[in-house]
């Protein structure tokens, strides 16, 4: 805290137009009064805690929910907003900047802009950041990306705006005009996972049970809104890609929004999802996942 308020005071100073010798920002006594304070607030403080990862149970449910067509309208879409959000290792707050616009489905996957997020945006170095998830980023249901695509571009969820993910109507049925804020989010996050069944693979597709998946209500309360964001890179991590690699999927790479940069991140992107997905089907911990939790008859 003490870091970010001299940051911000700097920035202001800069702004202004204050010579470098009058800024408050430059006094040594300021800024050894922060590192000071930043030391005497890490004494004794717990260490940082690591968003727990989703559960590949969860993961595939999320596919199996986006393409049933019995489940309603909202939910199916905000399972898809999940699943984009995991596939694309994404903060909620790149979602704040994801304008639905931006998106489209190509022969190798869906393919997006944020825009406003922390390190990109109007006045920052880098305008606009890209989004890219694999039609091969799948465990169960190949079209759960066409088929969410689609749903978002489908009547009663789909109008203009400069954000990705907006309220449900009362009923689920459809979507209202305002932005979710991110505590609307985590309450309707839990409500999903409430939601979640089992599944079993009748003639070779896979289907929603009748049984939940949770069947304790503090169960899903251990999930935050940011395990998405740490599924795919701890996944990678595992499988030892290179951390140079990896920063091209949280997007901490970017240093421009040029052309050479954006379709270097895409083939890495893709190739990294794909990757991902073979790992896990290669890993016996997988084929346990899928005895102990998807329903094989």
């Amino acid at each position: 805290m003490p870091g970010a308020i001299l940051q911000s005071l700097a920035f202001i100073e800069k702004v202004g137009g204050v010579a470098v010798s009058d800024r408050l920002s430059e006094l040594p006594v300021v800024r050894n009064t922060v590192n000071q304070l930043t030391m005497d607030l890490q004494h004794g403080a717990p260490p940082k805690h690591q968003a727990p990862a989703l559960p590949l149970a969860i993961v595939a449910a999320l596919e199996v929910t986006v393409c049933d067509a019995a489940a309603g309208q909202y939910t199916r879409g905000f399972a898809f907003y999940k699943l984009l959000k995991l596939w694309a290792a994404g903060r909620h707050s790149d979602f704040e900047g994801l304008n639905p616009s931006s998106l489209f489905l190509s022969v190798a996957g869906l393919e997006g802009r944020l825009d406003r997020t922390k390190t990109s945006g109007p006045g920052r170095r880098v305008r606009f950041l890209p989004l890219f998830v694999s039609r091969r980023a799948y465990l169960v249901k190949p079209d759960w990306l066409e088929i969410g695509f689609q749903l978002w571009q489908s009547e009663g969820m789909a109008f203009d705006r400069d954000y990705f993910l907006p309220l449900p109507t009362g009923d689920g049925s459809a979507c209202r005009q305002a932005m979710a804020s991110y505590n609307q989010v985590v309450t309707m996050s839990k409500s999903l996972w409430r939601s979640l069944r089992t599944l079993v693979c009748v003639d070779g597709n896979w289907q929603l049970s009748d049984q939940y998946l949770f069947n304790s209500p503090d169960a899903v309360s251990f999930w935050t809104e940011h395990s998405e964001r740490n599924w795919l890179i701890s996944l990678l991590a595992a499988m030892e890609v290179p951390p140079d690699q990896r920063d091209f999927l949280g997007r901490w790479r970017a240093s421009s929004s040029s052309d050479e940069y954006i379709r270097t991140a895409r083939v890495i992107v893709m190739r990294l999802q794909a990757k991902a997905v073979q790992g896990l089907r290669e890993d016996v911990s997988f084929k346990v996942c899928a005895r102990t939790f998807l329903v094989i008859s």
